[in-house]
């Protein structure tokens, strides 16, 4: 849940550092499921070269790395008949296109079912626009897509020095309420640690192509490749650098599909922007975020408030949505993700 605007908000992500690989980095490497695929670079025209995929039945996803300070999109993807399944466009999403992803800043996770081949394209992180420059290489990994080898959502949570979620209880009451949305896919969440992180909760100020100060939140907060981390500190605001005062936020996540490098995972607020007091939620309403954050991490977009199966989980507006749950299209795209395997 973005903001009363419905806003579908992208962050910024780590990027690698263009040096070789130290020896931890190599090993954590030899212990991932991913593999690497290509190495590329933006031409002239702002595009890389298409890259083709692996033939899978199932599709492959792709964990795609650029340099520091670089957005990229998915421009374009063919599946092996040819068929057009994503190509570029301006904006933050497209909502037409088979092959539906995100912007990215700087890295990014896409999953494509179907997909034959795919090319990138450079897009300016404060409008989102494409641009035609040359913004240096992109590497490529990529894992087959199979059955999920767990139903269970790896949850790490990770709470401010002075956030007032510190009841066992209560955390457990938020966790149900994911539960109870989630309860049409097989999911369950489970929580693999609890974390306080030294920094108080200090309003959080972001846009779609900057989350350092996400990032800078969690430089105390170790990655690992099967969890999915969840932040519980100050307050949330939107900054757009072109339109508009900030915006506070129920919560956030950096990149649908997830795979956001040093801002990687899913936010929520515990404290009111405007008052700076904590925010006065129960556990049950944190939880409907949360699942909610959930689904955008997982693949999910909100869904169209016009359409007959609008009226669930993943609406523009949830705390508005009368019907809980999913569809199940939407169960089968949160199934396809890395995160599961």
């Amino acid at each position: 849940m973005r903001s009363a605007l419905g806003l579908l908000l992208l962050g910024c992500l780590s990027a690698c550092s263009g040096q070789a690989p130290s020896e931890t980095s190599l090993s954590n490497r030899q212990h991932s499921n991913w593999q690497p695929l290509a190495q590329v670079r933006f031409e002239s025209d702002g595009e890389t070269p298409w890259v083709r995929l692996p033939t899978s039945t199932e599709g492959v996803a792709l964990r795609v790395t650029a340099e520091p300070g670089v957005c990229f999109e998915l421009s374009g993807a063919e599946s092996q008949a040819g068929e057009v399944l994503a190509q570029r466009f301006a904006g933050q999403e497209c909502s037409d296109c088979a092959a539906r992803t995100s912007v990215a800043a700087e890295a990014g996770v896409f999953i494509l079912p179907e997909a034959a081949q795919v090319r990138f394209g450079v897009v300016d992180c404060e409008t989102l626009n494409p641009r035609g420059i040359a913004a240096g290489g992109l590497d490529v990994d990529m894992q087959p897509l199979a059955e999920p080898a767990s139903r269970e959502l790896p949850l790490r949570l990770y709470l401010a020095s002075d956030s007032e979620l510190t009841s066992d209880t209560d955390r457990e009451r938020m966790l149900a309420a994911v539960d109870a949305e989630l309860v049409g896919s097989g999911l369950t969440s489970r929580v693999t640690g609890v974390e306080r992180l030294t920094a108080p909760g200090a309003p959080l100020r972001f846009h779609a192509g900057d989350a350092s100060e996400l990032a800078l939140l969690l430089a105390e907060a170790p990655q690992h490749e099967r969890e999915i981390r969840v932040v519980i500190a100050g307050c949330l605001e939107y900054a757009d650098p072109l339109f508009g005062p900030p915006v506070a936020l129920d919560g956030y996540t950096p990149r649908v599909l997830g795979g956001a490098g040093a801002a990687d995972g899913v936010f929520l607020p515990d404290v009111d922007c405007t008052s700076s007091r904590p925010l006065s939620l129960t556990p049950e309403a944190r939880g409907r975020v949360l699942a909610h954050e959930l689904g955008h991490y997982l693949g999910l977009f909100h869904t169209d408030p016009a359409s007959d199966d609008a009226d669930n989980l993943m609406h523009p507006k949830p705390a508005l949505a009368t019907a809980h749950g999913l569809t199940p299209t939407q169960v089968e795209v949160l199934l396809r993700h890395p995160v599961l395997r």
